[in-house]
């Protein structure tokens, strides 16, 4: 392995310039009593346009019925497939059921979905709801295929603590190779957020998909080992910046915020209430004991991760943070370049980090950010022909050890050049170059 600094050039990350971020550098003023927020629920079918992305959750499907489908009904297609959407507070062992049939064959693709609407585990009595196929422009032609198709299941009835609320689902289709289904919200909790003077516009995001928008953080089954710090929780975005957008890509932001017990925000530490249907959400100033993190980066994000869930941490300056051990399960770094352009680097925490022990009254710093160190790694593969070849590729390293994706390395929101590459013998000739590749 041949490993090198990265080139000023390529991250210009290494000796930040100061950043202040506008929208946190006021702090706002201490709140008596708790902060509250009532929401409304709103329809949007399209939600990865506003916010980057919509979340959701597979769905397993079989070809085994888990209902009493007739045979005139499901009759089109030799691989009518069935699956499950859990929403709300249903009984696991009785979720919302559907199968999935080729109105036009078998190998025509799924184009039609039938829905266990009235909950009876029947779906003759049930309508049948047509799907939209992707539509893509080529040779400036549109052309539909079946291959990926979505069906926006409106209006569903949701129980949570007792009562029902309307939720709307969209179910995807993915038929390249097996059938592979997902499904989301389409909707979100719209609201504002008034802390002293400040009022903000918010928004709860079902990233879980089950209709409920106040699922704090859990760490994914089978992710219990060493560095236990992957899995899903909802989303609350806040507009700090007043521009009327929800910035939600899915590079970490400081407008968002995964859900968990607390939320450190304009310089204090809440505990976060959210009804499950997400209509209110109350903040009030903890009084567990706490300390702070920073880090050396001026304009850092950062996810950690503990047994009261996920807390997002945002420079610049110290952030109050509950005492504890944490895991980092992200990190992002901006730095300012000459002539204004931002650089940004997102990084993923490593199964080998050490605990970050958060301490009463103590600043405690981040082990993360730069210098960041480039490493080629090579690794041999057989080609069809039985030729031997290698496949090389690029790892970018901070000095706490995460690891930062090439196509995450960012300048003014466009991924950055790739660098080239040389392999010479022991002759230093040069026996083969080229570019790097986003993969």
């Amino acid at each position: 392995m041949v490993t090198s600094r990265i080139s000023a050039r390529w991250l210009l990350l290494a000796a930040l310039c100061p950043f202040v971020c506008a929208s946190c550098a006021t702090a706002p003023r201490v709140v008596k009593g708790p902060i509250t927020s009532d929401l409304t629920y709103v329809t949007d079918w399209d939600l990865g346009k506003q916010f980057g992305y919509a979340g959701g959750d597979s769905a397993e499907l079989t070809a085994a019925p888990q209902s009493k489908p007739t045979a005139t009904q499901l009759n089109y297609s030799k691989r009518v497939v069935y699956g499950t959407v859990p929403l709300g507070d249903a009984d696991p062992k009785k979720p919302l059921i559907f199968a999935l049939d080729e109105s036009r064959g078998t190998g025509s693709g799924y184009d039609v979905c039938y829905l266990d609407i009235n909950g009876n585990r029947d779906l003759t009595d049930d309508p049948k709801i047509s799907g939209t196929p992707s539509k893509t422009e080529q040779d400036g032609k549109n052309t539909v295929s079946w291959l990926s198709v979505t069906f926006q299941l409106p209006n569903l009835a949701v129980v949570m603590d007792g009562k029902t609320y309307p939720r709307d689902v969209k179910l995807s289709i993915s038929d390249w190779y097996d059938p592979y289904a997902s499904f989301s919200t389409a909707g979100y909790c719209k609201g504002s957020l008034k802390i002293g003077k400040e009022t903000y516009d918010i928004a709860l995001l079902d990233d879980t998909g089950n209709g409920k928008f106040a699922d704090r953080f859990k760490v994914a089954e089978g992710n219990s080992g060493k560095n236990p710090v992957y899995g899903k929780s909802d989303d609350l975005v806040i507009d700090l910046n007043h521009n009327g957008k929800f910035e939600r890509e899915r590079g970490l932001n400081p407008e968002t915020f995964s859900l968990g017990k607390y939320l450190s925000f304009g310089g204090r530490c809440y505990e976060m209430e959210i009804a499950p249907a997400g209509e209110k959400l109350t903040l009030t100033e903890t009084q567990v004991p706490c300390g702070s993190v920073a880090s050396n980066e001026e304009n850092f994000t950062a996810q950690l991760v503990n047994e009261n869930g996920i807390l997002t941490v945002a420079g610049p300056g110290a952030v109050k943070v509950p005492e504890g051990k944490y895991r980092m399960k992200a990190c992002s770094i901006e730095a300012a370049e000459d002539g204004g352009k931002i650089s940004k680097a997102v990084g993923q925490g490593m199964m080998d980090q050490t605990l970050i022990e958060v301490t009463v009254g103590k600043k405690t710093k981040l082990p993360f950010g730069a210098p960041l160190t480039a490493s080629v790694e090579a690794s041999p593969s057989r080609r069809n022909n039985d030729e031997l070849a290698y496949t090389v590729s690029l790892k970018i390293v901070g000095r706490g050890g995460e690891q930062y994706s090439a196509n995450e390395v960012k300048r003014n929101g466009r991924p950055i050049v790739p660098p080239r590459v040389e392999i010479r013998n022991d002759k230093q000739e040069v026996v083969a170059k080229g570019s790097f590749e986003y993969g």
